[in-house]
Protein backbone atom coordinates (compact mmCIF):
# COMPACT_ATOMS: atom_id res chain seq x y z
CA UNK A 1 0.00 0.00 0.00
CA UNK A 2 2.79 2.39 0.57
CA UNK A 3 4.26 1.44 -2.93
CA UNK A 4 0.46 2.18 -4.20
CA UNK A 5 0.55 5.62 -2.21
CA UNK A 6 3.73 6.99 -3.63
CA UNK A 7 3.25 5.58 -6.70
CA UNK A 8 -0.31 7.84 -6.81
CA UNK A 9 1.24 10.76 -5.63
CA UNK A 10 4.30 10.61 -7.80
CA UNK A 11 1.99 10.34 -10.76
CA UNK A 12 -0.97 13.09 -9.15
CA UNK A 13 -2.24 15.72 -11.99
CA UNK A 14 -2.83 19.18 -9.82
CA UNK A 15 -3.24 21.37 -13.02
CA UNK A 16 -6.45 22.37 -14.88
CA UNK A 17 -6.79 22.68 -18.57
CA UNK A 18 -6.58 26.27 -19.59
CA UNK A 19 -7.37 28.08 -22.80
CA UNK A 20 -6.35 30.92 -24.28
CA UNK A 21 -8.65 33.24 -27.03
CA UNK A 22 -4.80 33.85 -29.06
CA UNK A 23 -7.03 36.06 -31.98
CA UNK A 24 -10.54 36.67 -30.86
CA UNK A 25 -12.10 40.07 -32.52
CA UNK A 26 -15.70 40.81 -30.81
CA UNK A 27 -16.81 41.32 -34.23
CA UNK A 28 -16.23 38.73 -37.10
CA UNK A 29 -16.41 38.45 -40.39
CA UNK A 30 -16.28 35.68 -43.10
CA UNK A 31 -12.91 34.99 -43.22
CA UNK A 32 -11.89 36.06 -39.94
CA UNK A 33 -10.22 33.54 -37.50
CA UNK A 34 -10.46 32.94 -34.10
CA UNK A 35 -7.89 31.37 -32.84
CA UNK A 36 -7.41 29.14 -29.27
CA UNK A 37 -4.13 27.67 -27.35
CA UNK A 38 -5.37 24.90 -25.60
CA UNK A 39 -2.48 23.92 -22.79
CA UNK A 40 -2.79 21.50 -20.10
CA UNK A 41 1.13 21.13 -17.60
CA UNK A 42 -0.17 17.56 -16.31
CA UNK A 43 -0.97 14.42 -18.01
CA UNK A 44 -2.36 15.94 -21.04
CA UNK A 45 -6.09 16.12 -22.27
CA UNK A 46 -8.63 13.60 -22.35
CA UNK A 47 -11.20 15.31 -24.13
CA UNK A 48 -11.89 18.88 -26.30
CA UNK A 49 -15.60 20.33 -27.20
CA UNK A 50 -15.96 23.32 -28.72
CA UNK A 51 -19.83 24.16 -29.41
CA UNK A 52 -21.42 27.33 -31.39
CA UNK A 53 -24.85 28.65 -29.69
CA UNK A 54 -27.33 31.51 -31.64
CA UNK A 55 -30.44 31.75 -30.86
CA UNK A 56 -30.87 28.99 -28.59
CA UNK A 57 -29.33 26.37 -30.86
CA UNK A 58 -26.16 24.37 -29.77
CA UNK A 59 -24.01 22.64 -32.53
CA UNK A 60 -20.82 20.84 -31.83
CA UNK A 61 -17.92 22.13 -34.02
CA UNK A 62 -15.39 19.90 -32.93
CA UNK A 63 -15.43 17.10 -30.39
CA UNK A 64 -12.16 15.34 -29.55
CA UNK A 65 -11.08 12.85 -27.19
CA UNK A 66 -7.49 11.42 -27.08
CA UNK A 67 -6.05 7.92 -25.92
CA UNK A 68 -4.78 8.14 -22.21
CA UNK A 69 -1.36 7.35 -22.22
CA UNK A 70 0.66 5.82 -19.63
CA UNK A 71 1.57 6.81 -16.75
CA UNK A 72 5.62 7.40 -17.55
CA UNK A 73 4.62 8.67 -21.03
CA UNK A 74 3.53 12.28 -21.97
CA UNK A 75 -0.07 13.08 -23.48
CA UNK A 76 -1.44 16.01 -25.59
CA UNK A 77 -0.53 18.74 -23.74
CA UNK A 78 -0.77 20.96 -26.05
CA UNK A 79 -3.06 21.96 -28.86
CA UNK A 80 -4.14 24.87 -31.33
CA UNK A 81 -7.55 25.88 -33.00
CA UNK A 82 -8.34 27.80 -35.81
CA UNK A 83 -12.24 28.74 -36.50
CA UNK A 84 -13.11 30.53 -39.30
CA UNK A 85 -17.40 30.94 -39.58
CA UNK A 86 -16.71 30.62 -43.14
CA UNK A 87 -15.37 27.16 -43.27
CA UNK A 88 -16.21 26.01 -39.49
CA UNK A 89 -19.68 26.87 -38.87
CA UNK A 90 -21.36 25.52 -41.70
CA UNK A 91 -24.08 27.50 -44.15
CA UNK A 92 -27.19 26.77 -41.93
CA UNK A 93 -24.94 28.82 -38.77
CA UNK A 94 -24.07 31.70 -40.85
CA UNK A 95 -26.51 34.49 -40.37
CA UNK A 96 -25.94 37.65 -38.71
CA UNK A 97 -26.25 38.58 -35.30
CA UNK A 98 -24.15 37.51 -32.09
CA UNK A 99 -23.33 33.92 -31.19
CA UNK A 100 -20.94 32.28 -28.29
CA UNK A 101 -18.65 29.58 -28.50
CA UNK A 102 -17.99 27.16 -25.35
CA UNK A 103 -15.10 25.94 -25.17
CA UNK A 104 -15.25 22.32 -22.59
CA UNK A 105 -11.79 20.62 -21.71
CA UNK A 106 -11.03 17.15 -19.24
CA UNK A 107 -7.76 16.23 -19.06
CA UNK A 108 -7.20 12.83 -18.10
CA UNK A 109 -8.03 11.53 -14.46
CA UNK A 110 -6.08 10.71 -11.32
CA UNK A 111 -6.47 6.80 -10.14
CA UNK A 112 -8.74 6.45 -13.05
CA UNK A 113 -11.90 8.57 -11.02
CA UNK A 114 -10.45 12.65 -10.71
CA UNK A 115 -10.01 14.71 -13.82
CA UNK A 116 -10.33 18.08 -13.92
CA UNK A 117 -12.67 19.81 -16.38
CA UNK A 118 -12.80 23.47 -17.51
CA UNK A 119 -15.56 25.48 -19.34
CA UNK A 120 -14.95 29.00 -20.92
CA UNK A 121 -17.27 30.78 -23.06
CA UNK A 122 -17.12 34.06 -25.00
CA UNK A 123 -19.71 36.52 -27.30
CA UNK A 124 -19.06 37.03 -30.87
CA UNK A 125 -20.77 39.70 -33.74
CA UNK A 126 -21.09 37.86 -36.45
CA UNK A 127 -21.27 40.88 -39.46
CA UNK A 128 -21.23 39.76 -43.02
CA UNK A 129 -22.58 42.89 -44.73
CA UNK A 130 -19.64 44.35 -46.52
CA UNK A 131 -19.17 48.42 -45.60
CA UNK A 132 -20.75 50.84 -48.80
CA UNK A 133 -19.18 53.51 -49.95
CA UNK A 134 -20.46 56.44 -52.51
CA UNK A 135 -18.34 59.20 -53.60
CA UNK A 136 -20.47 62.56 -53.83
CA UNK A 137 -18.45 64.08 -55.35
CA UNK A 138 -17.29 63.59 -59.42
CA UNK A 139 -15.00 66.03 -60.69
CA UNK A 140 -11.42 65.65 -59.93
CA UNK A 141 -8.53 66.89 -61.52
CA UNK A 142 -5.51 66.84 -60.00
CA UNK A 143 -2.69 68.27 -60.75
CA UNK A 144 1.18 67.87 -59.36
CA UNK A 145 1.93 70.30 -56.40
CA UNK A 146 -1.95 70.68 -56.26
CA UNK A 147 -4.24 68.89 -53.57
CA UNK A 148 -7.81 67.54 -53.85
CA UNK A 149 -10.20 66.36 -51.75
CA UNK A 150 -13.25 63.56 -52.04
CA UNK A 151 -16.41 63.80 -50.62
CA UNK A 152 -17.96 59.95 -49.97
CA UNK A 153 -20.56 58.64 -47.86
CA UNK A 154 -19.89 55.05 -46.01
CA UNK A 155 -22.46 53.17 -44.35
CA UNK A 156 -23.51 53.84 -40.83
CA UNK A 157 -21.15 51.06 -38.75
CA UNK A 158 -18.07 51.64 -40.70
CA UNK A 159 -15.24 52.62 -38.69
CA UNK A 160 -12.39 53.67 -40.71
CA UNK A 161 -12.23 54.75 -44.18
CA UNK A 162 -9.90 56.94 -46.32
CA UNK A 163 -8.65 56.86 -50.01
CA UNK A 164 -5.53 54.59 -51.32
CA UNK A 165 -3.22 56.05 -54.33
CA UNK A 166 -1.00 53.46 -55.17
CA UNK A 167 0.85 52.14 -51.85
CA UNK A 168 0.10 55.73 -49.98
CA UNK A 169 -3.51 55.55 -47.87
CA UNK A 170 -4.98 58.21 -46.53
CA UNK A 171 -6.98 58.99 -43.49
CA UNK A 172 -11.26 59.49 -44.40
CA UNK A 173 -12.53 62.06 -41.83
CA UNK A 174 -16.15 62.77 -40.81
CA UNK A 175 -17.31 66.13 -41.80
CA UNK A 176 -18.84 68.41 -39.33
CA UNK A 177 -22.34 68.52 -40.42
CA UNK A 178 -23.19 65.69 -37.73
CA UNK A 179 -24.09 63.46 -40.24
CA UNK A 180 -22.62 59.97 -39.10
CA UNK A 181 -22.23 58.71 -42.98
Amino acid sequence: SVLFLSYALWNWDSSTPTVLWEEAPSVVGENSRIVLEIKDAGKGLEWIEVALSTSGNRQILLSETHEAPWSWQAGVNERSLTLSPGTSFGEELLSEGEFFLEVTLRDHPNLWFWSRQTSTERAFELDLTPPRIQVLTDQHYIRQGGSEAIVYRVSVDTRTSGVRVGERVFQGYRLHDGNPE
